[in-house]
């Protein structure tokens, strides 16, 4: 019976040191950004205006591909959808997506950044309550939203369209 009760309590400090090591909450560190886009007050204070900092074409001018592939070169990567194409560049080890329709114009720019859904919440305002399963969040920019999207734990899209 000694046995069995030496067998219950070393299952028990297991089960409870396991368990204690999952729950524990972690202070959220800001992830150091790189790339030709930063999530910081030029960046959005630039929204309103239709530009994302770091990429020079504005994102109402519907862009066609040639002048961005003129600009910037050959992409890292096409993914071709059938009638949409995903242009794929990496600029400083950050991928910017250029979304392409038949008409060869650019009608989305993804940006991805390192950092958490919750941390752009907060550089952007903190207006809205940021759950475990909140994976798209929208914010007004004068003219524009600015859309977030949750890839992973720490990192996002970026991307801005107008009203």
């Amino acid at each position: 019976m000694k046995k069995i009760g030496y067998i219950f309590i070393a299952f028990f400090l297991c089960f409870a040191g396991v368990a204690g090591c999952s729950n524990k909450t972690s202070e959220e560190k800001p992830q150091k950004e790189s790339g030709i886009v930063v999530l910081d007050k030029d960046t959005i204070n630039q929204f309103k205006m239709g530009t994302i900092k770091g990429i020079p074409f504005k994102q109402d001018d519907r862009t066609p591909i040639d002048e961005i592939t003129k600009n910037w070169g050959k992409p890292d990567k096409i993914i071709d959808n059938e009638d949409i194409k995903d242009y794929v560049y990496v600029k400083k080890g950050q991928k910017i997506t250029f979304v392409v329709d038949e008409t060869n114009i650019a009608y989305i720019t993804l940006v991805e950044l390192n950092m958490s859904i919750k941390e752009a919440n907060k550089r952007l305002g903190n207006l809205h309550k940021v759950k475990m399963t909140t994976k798209i969040l929208q914010y007004p920019e004068g003219n524009y939203i600015v859309q977030i999207e949750s890839l992973s734990n720490n990192k996002i899209w970026l991307s801005l369209r107008k009203k």
